[in-house]
């Protein structure tokens, strides 16, 4: 009986500026900078804010200033490192010469105040820690969102202690006694008489990172999460034992990132026909599943631009624990098409 087979796929051609063509990301932008180059509406400049506590604003004004210039993480001088793929952490150009738009410091800065942070951060109550450590970033992202001089991207620099008590799975931090079940039941359906809880917070995620990119839409600003270790500037380890990738590989994923939430097109699948496009269909286990069923459907649709739109479908009895699969109902999936089809 012979096993399973196992294809390997070519990595496709992206589109570049001035129609180039490469199949590196980053070797296709150092080459021929991003596929809208000289198109309109592409950004003129690159305006963006940061909210962080003192220190989360200091590391990542200390990161911004190294993405101006050329970072090279290897030594090709060594043979060690001349042994390795030449792919492998490849030279960051600077984020001027790899994306024709100046780069500058952060236009605005919101600070938040370290105690109450930590304070949010050590509650018992998972929902509780999420929801108030979201709020303190989302107060900042509204006081943003109201300039006259809004940014184009906010930068949200969180601290490594909320990386680790503020996700899902998450633990309290030493020393705090996590909320009972029965106690956080309850609270689902009443209100304190003195409101010292919002019954509203158990209805969201107790995960920060989702719970602030979704509340955040509401101000119509791209929202970008990154933690203080990894604006770290050396490759020595925290005290989190937290390994990172060479600083040109960091500010490779920051500069991309940031430009694309900005409303540019880095680049653009070439093989994408023009006029077409491309739909798509994720699902997602509902964590509030009683049988391990029900799941939420969404569809994800592109342009040839490499534009895309996510249309959130209902949730539904779409997982099989016994095949491990996930199927749309004939009925869903019809109403799916309707939707996409308008």
């Amino acid at each position: 009986m012979s096993g399973p087979r196992i294809e390997a796929l070519s990595e496709p051609e992206l589109e570049f500026g001035n129609s180039q063509h490469c199949v590196d990301p980053r070797g296709g932008l150092g080459l021929f900078g991003p596929y809208d180059l000289n198109r309109l509406g592409r950004p003129a400049s690159l305006t963006y804010g940061v909210i962080g506590t003192t220190e989360g604003a200091r590391v990542f004004r200390e990161f911004a200033k190294r993405l101006a210039e050329p970072i090279i993480s290897r030594d090709m001088t060594q043979p060690r490192e001349r042994s390795k793929d030449p792919f492998l952490w490849p030279p960051f150009p600077g984020f001027e010469a790899a994306f024709g738009v100046p780069w500058s410091v952060p236009s605005w800065e919101g600070t938040l105040d370290a105690d109450v942070v930590e304070q949010a951060t050590t509650q018992g109550d998972a929902h509780q820690r999420a929801f108030d450590l979201t709020n303190l970033y989302l107060e900042q992202a509204r006081i943003a969102a109201e300039r006259d001089d809004r940014p184009s991207v906010l930068v949200c620099v969180v601290p490594d202690d909320v990386w680790l008590f503020c996700r899902p799975n998450s633990r309290p931090p030493p020393g705090t006694k996590a909320l009972p079940s029965r106690v956080v039941e309850l609270r689902r359906r009443h209100r304190d008489m003195f409101d010292t809880y919002d019954p509203h917070q158990y209805e969201l995620s107790p995960d920060f990172r989702r719970q602030l990119k979704a509340r955040s839409m509401e101000f119509g600003l791209p929202v970008q999460l990154i933690r203080e270790s990894t604006l770290r500037l050396n490759q020595e380890q925290s005290a989190l034992d937290r390994s990172l990738t060479p600083l040109s590989d960091r500010a490779w994923n920051l500069a991309t990132t940031l430009y694309y939430k900005a409303g540019g097109r880095p680049w653009r699948l070439s093989s994408a026909r023009e006029g077409v496009c491309y739909v798509g269909i994720a699902f997602r286990r509902s964590e509030r599943s009683t049988d391990g069923r029900t799941a939420c459907c969404a569809a994800q649709m592109f342009l040839d631009t490499g534009d895309g739109v996510v249309f959130r479908g209902q949730f539904g009895p779409w997982y099989s624990p016994e095949r491990k699969q996930f199927h749309l109902a004939r009925e869903a999936a019809r109403d799916g098409q309707a939707a996409l089809s308008v």
